[in-house]
């Protein structure tokens, strides 16, 4: 029996917003670019580098579409996947990411999915203001 594994996973930030178009078959397909960056000693110095991955997302959300902008930092798991076309005779090749999985990585305040309170009671009473099962 023989086994394989193409999995990729990736924490970057978009450089341009989810771009959308649609096949002969009128499926929906989400088109982006991410960034992710390392650093390598050079010399003395450390050398930041980065690294651009083509990202394709069928059948995205209505809820990622509208968070998949250009500055978003997210986390993804896909597979790779190489293709080619030929363009004025001459054939190009170029891998991109087939994404499985995606989560938006909230930095800014406002875009938090949850909000985390906390209640300095001096009296000693607990009052719980959401209600939580736990």
């Amino acid at each position: 029996m023989s086994f394989n594994l193409n999995k990729i996973c990736l924490l970057g930030t978009l450089g341009k917003d989810l771009g959308i178009s649609f096949t002969t078959s009128n499926l929906e397909i989400g088109k982006v670019s991410l960034a992710t960056s390392h650093s390598q000693k050079k010399g003395d110095d450390w050398e930041q580098l980065t690294t651009w991955h083509n990202l394709t997302l069928f059948k995205p959300s209505d809820f990622i579409k509208g968070k998949l902008k250009k500055g978003a930092k997210i986390y993804l798991e896909g597979r790779q996947q190489h293709d080619s076309y030929e363009k004025d005779g001459v054939k190009k090749y170029f891998r991109s990411v087939i994404v499985d999985n995606i989560s938006i990585i909230p930095f800014d305040k406002s875009e938090a999915t949850t909000e985390h309170s906390y209640n300095d009671n001096p009296s000693g009473s607990q009052e719980e203001k959401d209600d939580l099962p736990f």
